[in-house]
């Protein structure tokens, strides 16, 4: 959550203040560590109660917009009600005390860990071992907190708030080092991937062309075909259908598409040559990563080609950037390889990587860390970066795109409450 918001604001607004960056992960790696040892009952309530009062005014505000406008889909909707419960038990904490607390958070991470080792399981990316690693700790915090054992209630949340700081801590260490090393033109772009997929290495190294050289912000048009209205009587999976893929008359499978164009010139799209046959149970097979999987890819020529070889978009979105040449950069070391893999080089991949791209540092600032500070208590953001996260564990789809794109909608240009654009199509 902190490295997409570090990202958003971009390098360039750091760049004067990276001693900043570098003092501020020593001391939350400190407090960290403090909190651990010092927070009694008391204490662990009261910082309970402050965080949970800020995160509960935030949850309420963007649920009641959810239900007011339905920018977004049931998914989203449920997560940020889940959201909102933990983060009324946090509030109560001097009233209830630590207990209830842990056991709702004991809650969220075990059904988090639990939604993560499906996915693993039925991708099995290259390094699925280290994603299991992260599924089970999260399990075994998650028992911690409600079992108590060793540990008090309020022990253990101060363990989890000292843990959080000193990953915190972490980030911003490593972005004071990254200032240090390239300055304004530096790219966090693998600051925010990581390292857990590999879906960055076509990503030029080193630092993004000056952004100065598009004085004019152009429109970034995503377009997202749902699984849905890609196959004509599709049946109805819930969600399934919208993250994965549907099924239509006599079985045929789509799993959606996404495409990305910026101004006339520049269109991002990949597409295997032969369509992909498999059934509802070949779905293990199917989204296995492997480069065994991997098969003659092609990269349709504009967004008209699409429409009038197969069908429109039935959803649009639309953003503003300076930083066409960084996704030009991008696009230009991806075209390189044509290979197609359903899970680990396709159209929502791309377009993802792309999106990024486009948006590092639309929201530069001359306070960052005041525009920081504000991100961090947004709920889109945290949901931004929950999405993010389930697509390092499955893969980027149309379904993901268009609810992170979605959410990052609202973070950039706060004005648009619905963010995605609709039209009737029909299937061939």
């Amino acid at each position: 959550m902190l490295k997409l918001g570090l990202f958003l604001i971009g390098a360039r607004s750091f760049a004067a203040s990276a001693q900043y960056a570098l003092l501020g992960g020593v001391l939350l790696i400190a407090c960290g560590f403090l909190g651990v040892i010092v927070l009694d009952d008391h204490g662990v309530r009261i910082g309970l109660a402050i965080l949970g009062l800020g995160l509960a005014t935030r949850a309420c505000a963007y649920v009641g917009g959810l239900v007011l406008y339905s920018g977004l889909t049931v998914a989203p909707l449920i997560l940020s009600l889940l959201f909102l419960l933990v983060s009324l038990s946090l509030m109560a904490a001097p009233v209830t005390g630590a207990r209830p607390a842990a056991v709702a958070l004991a809650t969220a991470f075990t059904i988090d860990g639990l939604s993560r080792l499906p996915l693993i399981a039925l991708v099995r990316f290259e390094r699925w071992r280290d994603g299991v690693l992260l599924a089970s700790g999260e399990l075994l915090l998650a028992w911690v907190l409600a079992s108590e054992w060793l540990i008090p209630a309020y022990k253990s949340l101060a363990l989890l708030v000292g843990i959080s700081l000193c990953v915190s801590g972490h980030s911003l260490l490593r972005l004071a080092l990254l200032m240090r090393n390239g300055g304004a033109s530096s790219s966090l772009h693998g600051f925010l991937t990581g390292n857990l997929r590999s879906w960055h290495r076509e990503m030029p190294k080193g630092t993004l062309p000056v952004r100065e050289e598009q004085s004019v912000p152009l429109a970034v048009r995503l377009y997202i075909w749902t699984p849905k209205v890609a196959v004509a009587g599709s049946a109805s999976w819930p969600l399934v259908d919208r993250y994965l893929m549907t099924f239509g008359e006599g079985g045929k499978p789509s799993a959606g598409h996404a495409a990305l164009g910026i101004d006339s010139d520049l269109y991002l799209s990949h597409w295997p040559v032969a369509e992909i046959s498999a059934g509802i149970r070949d779905l293990p097979n199917v989204f296995y990563s492997g480069r065994d999987k991997d098969m003659p890819g092609l990269f349709p020529p504009s967004y008209t080609f699409e429409c009038e070889d197969w069908i429109p978009a039935d959803q649009s979105i639309e953003f503003r950037t300076r930083n066409v040449d960084a996704v030009r950069a991008y696009w230009n070391a991806y075209r390189q390889n044509t290979a197609y893999n359903i899970t680990d080089r396709n159209c929502s991949i791309v377009v993802a990587n792309a999106l990024e791209l486009a948006l590092e540092g639309n929201l530069r600032t001359r306070h960052p860390w005041l525009q920081l500070a504000r991100l961090i208590v947004h709920p889109a953001l945290w949901q931004a970066s929950y999405l993010r996260s389930r697509a390092h564990h499955m893969c980027w789809t149309p379904g993901l795109v268009l609810d992170y794109a979605n959410l990052l909608k609202q973070i950039v240009d706060p004005s648009a409450r619905d963010a995605s654009s609709f039209s009737v199509v029909r299937t061939r």
